[in-house]
């Protein structure tokens, strides 16, 4: 009611109503009126800053998955928007076995879910409070169900939040599953973690100090200098014991130039350990994280840096939330770089979840087009990858590319395709329209999109090479019986229009028949009497 319409207003209202209505007589696992889930999310959506919309679409959530309600009852009630992200978060289920989703459905669901995630990112946030707030409620569940949905949030719902820069709920996802899935040791690694500390607080106060006092002594305004502790969610995979308990420190300052400062200041009194300079405010990485990060050795030891404003600390910790505005439109351009990259697999049928879950998992390589505009890949990807994530037709004729190209630099560095790229550098790619896609590029590529695009034109090319031939053996024969109609006559005529209606045929599937050898191309002649044939 703060921020949204009196029309806002009104359907907030209408949703308590509906939800109330509806889940009236619904218990979640723990024996909790189900009403409170919906709720929760909501308000979790709410404190987030995101917009009112999204609060109402919060609480129906789930209200076509798990009642009476259909898609068009919420599209008459709230109007299509708010319909089409609640069927677009809504399970996918078999009609005879609505309690157990298929890997089919499960892909599915999915893809539809990720479809309605690409198309308004709101969504998105939606389905991450809503899965935090199931894994919050988890201990009512049966043990098999616990490791199911935390493995599956593990999975894909941890790299996405890590992937959109949500610190905060990336940490809290993965402590949870750790707490789900590894119980005992996860109560091992709480004790770990506090003996540790208090093995090492006074050297770590005493390191904390040091940094304090020198930004203290030349005047610069700055926040705090904080301690950066192991934080369980990091052990989840590690089962052996923990060898430290400080991962390093923050300073936060005031403003941004600041950092810069800050960064002069650590430098010249202590002593700085080569090539671990990282400058992330002039090159944010492409889930929005920004600061600069540098190795000293204080007090002997050797210690991570993470220098920050307050600003860009609480973007690093809650994404765009941190300042959102409230457009929509500023949501979907700051986190464009990864929805287009979920888009080309959810505008592909090819792609299975086993794609999407090996794509959000994996590290990232950041690569520039000549204008200057950067694309993701995952690690591992090479040129071939580059050229279909810039268009189809640049992929489909991709011989090489040139590397960081300049108009001044006539040394350019020239590459092949199936070069693997490499985080910072500039590509433009060289093309060669006699060139066409081959079943051995597979084997050049990283990405899902890559490999569809590939199996795709080489399927068409199969197809095209199947006509010509079927053509041709047709030419041949007409010439053979004295048949002084071209094909491309010849097959508009009425006679043999008629036989191909009747065969349910186009001209193109005919050819492309008589090539394969599919259709064996006498018989039909005779059949249909389309040249004389002896007896």
């Amino acid at each position: 009611q703060e921020y949204g319409t009196r029309k806002d207003s009104e359907l907030l209202d209408q949703a308590i109503s509906d939800i109330r209505l509806y889940h009236e007589n619904q218990k979640r696992k723990s024996g909790q009126p189900f009403i409170i889930h919906p709720l929760r999310v909501a308000s979790y959506i709410c404190r987030a800053g995101l917009d009112a919309p999204t609060v109402v679409a919060a609480l129906l959530h789930d209200i076509i998955e798990d009642t009476s309600i259909i898609h068009d009852d919420i599209h008459e009630r709230y109007g299509s928007w708010y319909a089409d992200i609640v069927t677009g978060l809504t399970k996918i289920k078999k009609p005879e076995s609505p309690k157990n989703l298929s890997a089919d459905n499960l892909d599915a669901t999915y893809q539809r879910m990720l479809k309605t995630m690409v198309q308004d990112v709101r969504a998105l946030f939606i389905k991450l409070f809503d899965r935090l707030d199931n894994m919050r409620d988890m201990d009512a569940m049966p043990r098999d169900k616990q490791r199911r949905i935390s493995l599956e949030t593990l999975n894909i719902y941890v790299p996405i939040a890590e992937r959109l820069g949500l610190t905060q709920i990336c940490q809290e996802h993965t402590e949870l599953c750790f707490k789900l899935l590894y119980p005992k040791r996860y109560q091992k690694t709480l004790l770990e973690i506090d003996e540790l500390k208090k093995d090492r607080i006074s050297t770590i106060k005493a390191m904390q100090e040091s940094l304090q006092n020198n930004l203290e002594k030349q005047n610069l305004a700055f926040h705090n200098v904080e301690p950066l502790y192991v934080h369980p969610a990091s052990r989840i995979l590690e089962s052996g014991p923990i060898d430290h308990i400080l991962e390093g420190f923050r300073i936060v300052v005031k403003k941004s130039l600041d950092c810069f400062q800050a960064l002069g200041i650590i430098h010249t009194n202590y002593s700085v350990i080569p090539l671990k300079i990282r400058d992330y405010i002039s090159n944010p990485l492409w889930n929005g994280y920004e600061g600069i990060q540098t190795e000293l050795r204080i007090e002997g030891e050797q210690t991570f840096i993470e220098i920050v404003s307050e600003e860009m600390l609480t973007k690093n910790q809650y994404g765009i939330m941190a300042h959102w505005s409230g457009s929509p439109t500023e949501l979907a351009d700051y986190y464009r770089i990864y929805l287009s990259q979920l888009d080309q697999m959810t505008g592909d049928k090819d792609v299975r979840m086993l794609d999407v879950m090996s794509y959000v998992q994996s590290d990232q390589v950041q690569v520039y087009s000549p204008k200057g505009d950067m694309l993701v890949f995952p690690q591992g990807a090479t040129v071939l990858d580059f050229a279909y994530g810039i268009h189809t037709e640049l992929g489909n004729h991709c011989i090489g590319a040139l590397v960081n190209p300049s108009s001044v630099d006539t040394t350019k560095k020239r590459v092949p395709r199936e070069r693997q790229l490499f985080t910072g550098e500039a590509l433009k790619i060289i093309t060669d329209p006699g060139v066409h896609p081959k079943e051995e590029w597979l084997k050049q590529v990283k990405t899902a999109k890559s490999r569809s695009q590939i199996k795709r034109a080489v399927e068409q090319q199969k197809v095209i090479n199947a006509r010509n031939s079927g053509r041709v053996l047709l030419e041949r024969k007409l010439r053979e019986k004295g048949e002084e109609l071209s094909v491309e006559k010849w097959i508009k005529s009425s006679p043999v229009k008629s036989a191909l209606k009747a065969e349910k045929l186009s001209a193109n599937k005919f050819f492309q028949e008589i090539g394969l050898q599919k259709r064996p191309l006498q018989p039909f002649l005779r059949k249909y009497k389309l040249l004389h044939f002896e007896s």
